[in-house]
């Protein structure tokens, strides 16, 4: 992808922004999550991004939704509860509260990504692509055991 980083796409903050939270922000939370709990409960709860990218659509661009998707976002966030339910309460692990964190910053990524016009995908992949790296190389560096190297 290294032919498609220049020139720098504009506004670079939002490019950034973008990459750290649907690409490295996102993946480190997933995988930190997947540690500590179980890849089908994870599968699920991941399933909430969904109706965070719809919220914050609504929320911070103003967008208008039917009610057939509002419908579906609660028998989304339905699920969730059964799933996370147990006979004494709702109970998530801190693995699956990490999945949710990603769950949220993958929405939010999404909604900065609504908001960027005139670059070419590869060139957004391209730079989604190097920051996420310079992010999570060295994450994986420092909390993989035995190092990935």
């Amino acid at each position: 992808m290294l032919p498609w980083l220049l020139p720098v796409p504009r506004p670079f903050w939002r490019i950034s922004a973008i990459a750290l939270t649907l690409g490295g922000g996102s993946f480190a939370l997933v995988f930190l999550g997947l540690k500590t709990t179980s890849p089908s409960a994870a599968a699920i709860i991941l399933q909430l991004g969904v109706p965070f990218t719809v919220l914050l659509s609504i929320l911070l661009l103003g967008e208008r939704i039917h009610w057939r998707r509002g419908f579906g976002i609660a028998l989304t966030l339905a699920g969730v509860l059964v799933v996370s339910w147990n006979p004494h309460g709702l109970s998530l692990s801190t693995g699956l509260w990490f999945v949710a964190a990603s769950a949220l910053a993958g929405a939010i990524g999404a909604i900065l990504m609504k908001q960027v016009g005139g670059v070419k995908p590869f060139r957004f992949q391209a730079w989604v692509g190097l920051i996420s790296a310079s992010v999570l190389a060295p994450l994986s560096l420092t909390l993989e055991y035995p190092p990935p190297l």
